[in-house]
């Protein structure tokens, strides 16, 4: 899945992707800083030619320009990860669906086989039977939401109240 993922991503989030890797180094920081400190260095000993002195305006600018740069590479990288968690919760789910049918038709043999037996006493057991019936995932899920409306309502009436 994430071979998929990978070769289904396009050129500039690869590239995104690579420069995320290089800015979230501490390198990338300290050579941040170092680029500061100098900058700011120099405009303090006042050299005839350097362009920005304090209160350093276009120093202000340049780091700014560079955060909101930052800020849209990492949601971009953001929102390309949450694809692929979204695939791997997918196959989670349907995962475990295939085991949950699997073990309810495990528990329905074994039921049938139970009575197929001679030697074994007839008995209704009702906790099998109820585990070897299919669940109703509709339901499941619109109860699931119900909960989730009324825990997304039940924030929101706490958060305004404080």
């Amino acid at each position: 899945m994430r071979v998929v993922h990978d070769r289904e991503a396009t050129r500039a989030e690869h590239a995104v992707d690579r420069i995320i890797s290089i800015v979230g180094q501490p390198f990338f920081l300290a050579l941040t800083a170092l680029f500061i400190m100098a900058w700011m260095v120099v405009g303090l000993l006042r050299a005839t030619k350097w362009p920005d002195h304090y209160p350093f305006p276009f120093l202000n600018l340049a780091i700014s320009a560079v955060a909101i740069c930052i800020a849209i590479l990492i949601l971009a990288s953001q929102r390309r990860a949450d694809r692929l968690a979204q695939r791997r919760q997918q196959l989670a789910l349907e995962v475990a669906l295939l085991a949950e049918h699997k073990t309810s038709k495990i528990i329905d043999l074994m039921e049938e086989l139970r009575r197929d037996l001679p030697n074994v006493h007839k008995r209704i057991d009702l906790e099998a039977i109820e585990m070897s019936s299919k669940s109703d995932h509709g339901t499941v899920l619109d109860i699931i939401e119900k909960r989730t409306v009324s825990q997304a309502a039940d924030g929101k009436s706490d958060g305004a109240g404080s």
